[in-house]
């Protein structure tokens, strides 16, 4: 049915008009009343000059503009503090030094092939190579050049095993 005031479709048992609150026919036939005749829209509700007209206890903040909208208006956010710690284990990358290399370079190059491995190991080496070689007139290289061999494969193993430890990270070691 609709509504004889607005004529919007009223549901079906409806006493007022959910559009403009004027009693329906149904309503008014039950209840005896007698029609009211329409009232404009803008009778009704009127439509405020200016947002200062709007009463405060309308249900809504009292807008009052001075000047002409200009859009929304954005601000900074506040600064995020983060509260929880992640710990990130560090990756390390190495390049694992080869132990038959270590060997090959010592064995044709004596101290100097030790660099690979040690450089500490082809100073100290070099250095007393030839002090030794000097003084015996080279047969102390038949005993320097194997232990360059030695120092260089155990050098390069160490390394090997030093960075794989360091690779697993920190370890908790019970001290009894």
């Amino acid at each position: 049915m609709y509504c004889s005031a607005c004529g919007k479709l009223n549901p079906d048992g409806a006493q007022f008009c959910p559009a403009c609150g004027q009693p329906t026919a149904a309503a008014i036939a039950r209840q005896g009343l007698q029609s009211q005749p329409p009232i404009a829209r803008a009778q009704r509700m009127p439509i405020p000059q200016s947002y200062e007209s709007i009463p405060s206890n309308a249900g809504i903040e009292s807008i009052a503009h001075s000047q002409p909208w200009q859009g929304p208006q954005y601000s900074q956010p506040s600064s995020v503090h983060v509260t929880q710690q992640v710990q990130v284990a560090p990756i390390v990358l190495y390049q694992p030094k080869s132990v038959g290399l270590a060997l090959a370079l010592t064995f044709f190059f004596g101290p100097l092939g030790l660099f690979y491995s040690s450089v500490i190991g082809g100073v100290v080496m070099l250095i007393l190579s030839v002090i030794l070689a000097a003084t015996t007139f080279g047969v102390s290289l038949f005993f320097t050049w194997p232990a360059c061999m030695i120092w260089g494969a155990i050098a390069a193993s160490n390394y090997n095993s030093a960075m794989a430890l360091a690779a697993r990270g920190p370890t908790q070691i019970n001290k009894y």
